[in-house]
């Protein structure tokens, strides 16, 4: 036995299960709220197949029950732009064999779930050869493939009258949205030139180097706002309660504030796991509920196969103990069956895990003790010359995040609007190598200080203040000044970028003197494969241990990459020593979802130090 569970005991059960717990959520939230495991079937149709023909009512109900999410989700209309249903308005598959959009309908308010409808916005490769003036227009004046420009029509006369369709047959509980944020690239379209001529007396940019590059960029963002904030107030006029998500939409790549009607945040990773964390940080510090959703099957050269339960672990994990729900991915059939060793695979790993921890994930908070500024002018402007409007691509940002959680420091991140709220929860801001500013930042910057707050400034981001005494030292070394009752601290180079950054072990000395350990929510001598989290709900703290480690890891290069990982071998992570900033002595520290009693803890000035035990991919310590 490890030495650290000698004195863990197991509790009795009364408690342990969701109907017993002492949280209730309010009755009147909605069903996306109340939902912690949702399954989502990829059903992208053709007119090759038979769809629907394996549809069976019963034997889809049989496999879904099995499972028992609390969200089912199925396609409308695919990336091919083909239906899983007999629509009057988009392209029906010519084989189809049932209505799949009714079966799925059917079974979820036979069996008590909640039903979301997939609907892709963004790819419609029947428009694009049947009406190409609706599809996006490089400036060469080729199509770009599969991607549809929201300002040619293709709204008011294709998509929005098929989202009603759906909406008056068969009143789905939400939709989600495909396809679109990360298919908004430049269009050359005859309307987005003219409109571009109209509004900027210019005519389009080809490249970014011709006069008005950035504002054409900007128009083509404004469209795409546009577009999502119609679509979704299109949606509640016909009924306030279904609920709108757009994958990826507001998200890491496009920070920026969500229209009225826009629900919650969402985006899928197939096999990522590696980029699940900084999304995951990013949405949890929105202020919206959230889902990232992966593959529980990943694909090789022969086709699909069950990932081992320690990856899927490792995925759910990671989100979950960033706040978020769990969207489980997987594929039907082309006739659109599902696969019975698939719904084996989720009743035997995936439900069990995610049932078994979420009393104490849903609706808790993050207690970080950093924060990382994530501007929308200093994202844009890592990608300036790019002709996507919303790329995913800020190296400084995203390696501060990973250095930042390998140091056991992992961040909230703060978007333009908390900025200028004053809504900074950290002890320390931290804007890592930011390039551009804008007036209003500065000024949010400025009152932070003034008012007692501390902003660690690196790289290019004392330049991009335009603080006087800051330029004077952009190229020396370390430089503190006050301002008000605050402290802005200077590094002219960044603490994590991948390029002339400071040695990971120089950056820990650094924080370690700008926030000492005895101040900060939480210490441990944990392995920076662990990532170790602090989380609250009320009077509680939930204490997230999760394994980060890489494990031995095949991909097939003949396989999409988005889904070729295999993660073969996974070690476990190991025992350790945690350290938690604790006004009070606490009545109960337990280890869940083990639920076992930790008693082997100490509290001393103000702060809880406990040992942990080993474990496999994670596991939390309960705080009362």
């Amino acid at each position: 036995m490890n030495k650290n569970t000698s004195k863990i005991r197991m509790l009795p059960l009364l408690g342990a299960t969701l109907g017993l717990l002492a949280w209730e959520l309010p009755a009147e939230t909605n069903w996306y709220a109340r939902s912690f495991f949702l399954l989502h079937l990829d059903h992208h149709t053709t007119d090759k197949m038979e769809v629907g023909r394996d549809a069976d009512p019963a034997e889809t109900a049989r496999l879904i029950n099995q499972v028992k999410p609390d969200v089912i989700q199925i396609h409308a209309k695919g990336n091919p732009g083909w239906t899983t249903y007999p629509t009057k308005i988009g392209h029906a598959p010519p084989k189809l064999a049932r209505d799949v959009m009714q079966v799925w309908t059917d079974l979820a308010r036979s069996n008590g779930y909640a039903f979301s409808a997939y609907y892709n916005l963004g790819r419609d490769r029947e428009i694009m050869k049947r009406r190409p003036e609706w599809n996006r227009v490089r400036a060469d004046g080729t199509p770009h493939d599969n991607m549809l420009c929201y300002h040619s029509g293709v709204a008011e006369h294709y998509l929005w009258p098929m989202i009603d369709e759906i909406m008056d047959r068969y009143r789905p509980g939400g939709f989600w949205f495909d396809g679109s944020c990360f298919t908004v690239m430049n269009c050359y379209c005859a309307k987005c030139r003219e409109r571009f001529r109209r509004e900027q007396k210019l005519e389009a940019p080809k490249n970014s180097q011709q006069p008005g590059w950035a504002a054409y960029k900007e128009m083509q963002r404004q469209i795409y706002r546009e577009f999502c904030t119609q679509t979704a107030a299109r949606i509640k006029r016909r009924d306030p309660a279904c609920l709108v998500a757009i994958n990826w939409a507001y998200a890491l790549r496009m920070p920026e504030e969500p229209p009225p009607g826009v629900d919650y945040f969402t985006g899928d990773h197939g096999s990522l796991v590696d980029d699940l964390a900084p999304d995951a940080i990013w949405y949890d510090s929105q202020g919206r509920p959230f889902d990232l959703m992966t593959t529980v099957h990943y694909w090789d050269s022969s086709g699909q196969h069950n990932k081992p339960a320690h990856q899927l672990e490792q995925e759910m994990a990671i989100i979950i103990s960033h706040g978020g729900r769990y969207f489980a991915w997987d594929n039907p059939t082309p006739e659109s069956g599902l696969k019975p060793e698939r719904y084996e695979l989720m009743a035997r790993v995936v439900a069990p895990f995610l049932r078994a921890r979420q009393p104490w994930c849903l609706n808790s908070h993050a207690a970080p003790d950093i924060s990382l500024f994530h501007g929308a002018a200093a994202h844009y402007a890592a990608s300036a010359n790019s002709p996507a409007a919303f790329p995913r691509q800020n190296p400084s940002l995203l390696a501060a995040c990973d250095g930042l959680r390998r140091l056991h420091l992992t961040p909230e991140m703060v978007s333009d609007r908390r900025l200028e709220q004053g809504d900074i929860r950290g002890r320390l801001l931290l804007l890592e190598d930011t390039a551009v500013l804008t007036e209003t930042n500065r000024r949010a910057l400025r009152r932070h200080v003034e008012k007692g707050g501390r902003v660690l400034l690196t790289g290019q981001a004392a330049a991009a203040w335009q603080l006087e005494k800051t330029k004077a030292a952009a190229a020396s070394a370390l430089v503190r000044q006050n301002l008000g009752q605050g402290e802005i601290i200077c590094l002219p180079q960044p603490l994590f970028a991948e390029s002339a950054a400071l040695p990971s072990t120089k950056a820990a000395n650094l924080l370690e003197q700008l926030l000492p350990p005895t101040e900060r929510e939480l210490t441990t001598d944990a392995p920076a494969t662990v990532e170790v989290l602090l989380r609250s709900r009320g009077d509680e703290k939930f204490l997230h241990l999760v394994n980060l480690a890489p494990g031995k890891r095949e991909r097939d290069p003949k396989a999409k990459a988005f889904v070729n990982l295999h993660i073969t071998e996974l070690p476990p992570a190991p025992a350790c020593r945690v350290s938690v900033r604790l006004a009070r002595r606490p009545n109960s520290v337990t280890l869940q979802p083990q639920n076992q009693a930790i008693a082997n803890w100490t509290w001393e000035a103000g702060r809880l130090n406990l040992a942990l035990p080993a474990f496999a991919t994670h596991q939390m310590a309960v705080i009362k």
